[in-house]
């Protein structure tokens, strides 16, 4: 009989990559989140949906019965408060499953966190992210944890609609160095972990093979897309003025004043770790930009 792998936050981004990494594998896959459209035209005898709301404790139990690993990309993009903040969904939400994995006898959990969640003061996802590791460091599950840098869907979707602008702005100089993650790389290790024998208990830190500044990270994209663009520079102590007033005149409306933690920290990371317990090289973005922003430069 096939393993059965819970993916929770299936219809995100990543989990769609996930799924079917899963699927590539030879797992059986039960897919779950609150809505599955994009997963409405993968075809496998092998994979089942349901939606759930990881905010309900109580609905999450039956969802394990046959479940031999659990991984979750649950997270928010923007928050919807106040039912889905990143303290109901991020944290709570995440405890709420792996709980459920623990009361069911899952025999593994995967969770993605986020980079430097160790090192938050005041931002909101990443305190509640390191919450989620906490439990799980204190609990007994056999857990692995992958803290990744952004994806390169991220990474491109952040700094596009600025590029078409033709100008980006960034906050302090622009030398905060930035190391963008395949989101296949992710999903593949998320996988291998469910059976990697180094990986029991462990947290790693994993970005793709390449640094870049925020300035070299502007010119790459408006390069691949063909764009000019101009960069402007604002002061920490600014955003954290401007983000303020605007989340005062129309909240939501803008990235969370804590945000700017995050935006001020350096997003890179060790990756021999990774390399040396999963076996692989990461991929490289170019071949990335290439793929989905050269159809900017042919309507130039």
């Amino acid at each position: 009989m096939k393993k059965k792998l819970l993916i929770a936050g299936a219809n995100g981004h990543l989990g769609t990559v996930v799924v079917n990494t899963a699927l590539e594998r030879g797992y059986a896959v039960r897919a779950v989140d609150v809505s599955l459209d994009r997963l409405a035209d993968i075809r496998s005898d092998v994979l089942e949906t349901l939606k759930i709301d990881v905010t309900d404790p109580q609905s999450l139990g039956a969802v394990m019965e046959g479940v031999d690993a659990v991984l979750s990309t649950v997270g928010l993009w923007k928050e919807r408060p106040p039912l889905y903040t990143y303290e109901t969904v991020d944290g709570n939400g995440n405890i709420n499953l792996f709980d459920a994995a623990a009361k069911k006898g899952v025999g593994k959990v995967i969770y993605i966190s986020i980079l430097n969640a160790e090192k938050a003061k005041v931002a909101r996802v990443m305190l509640a992210k390191r919450r989620v590791e906490r439990f799980l460091e204190e609990g007994d599950l056999n857990y692995t944890v992958f803290r990744p840098a952004g994806l390169f869907h991220d990474f491109v979707e952040v700094f596009r609609p600025q590029i078409l602008r033709g100008r980006v702005s960034a906050i302090g100089d622009g030398a905060i160095r930035m190391q963008p993650l395949s989101p296949e790389d992710l999903a593949e290790c998320m996988v291998d972990a469910v059976t990697k024998a180094g990986a029991v208990r462990k947290i790693f830190d994993i970005a793709g093979p390449e640094q870049y500044t925020y300035r070299e990270a502007m010119a790459l994209i408006s390069g691949a897309m063909g764009k000019s663009l101009k960069i402007s520079c604002l002061p920490v102590f600014a955003a954290k003025i401007l983000t303020r007033a605007i989340h005062a005149i129309k909240p939501g409306c803008f990235i969370p004043p804590d945000f700017i933690e995050i935006l001020t920290m350096d997003s890179i990371a060790e990756i021999e770790p990774v390399r040396e317990v999963f076996g692989r090289e990461l991929r490289k973005i170019q071949p990335y930009l290439e793929k989905y922003l050269s159809s900017y430069r042919e309507k130039k």
